[in-house]
């Protein structure tokens, strides 16, 4: 068997590396996490205050609409600087 050489054995990969891969997937995840554990407690405090006091539900109810509403000026911003670098229509 001439030419034949085995396979080589990767390094297994140390533990700093491990938690270096971890800390930045939990980097890229805490937006998003934050982001759905916020809408669910806000919406869990409307229901608790729907039963409690009607008017006080107004708050978070307030507060998820504020959130709506950014994040659709966001989007239409976003669409308009996309749209003002498109190169000019001949």
């Amino acid at each position: 068997m001439f030419g034949y050489e085995p396979p080589k054995q990767q390094d297994p990969g140390s533990w700093s590396e491990i938690f270096a891969m971890i800390r930045v997937v939990f980097a890229e995840l805490a937006r998003p996490l934050l982001a759905i554990f916020v809408t669910l407690g806000l919406v869990l405090a409307t229901l608790f205050l729907l039963f409690s006091n009607p008017v006080m539900a107004l708050i978070p109810i307030a507060i998820l609409g504020g959130g709506v509403w950014w994040l659709v000026r966001k989007d239409k911003q976003s669409i308009r600087e996309a749209e003002d670098n498109l190169p000019p229509h001949r």
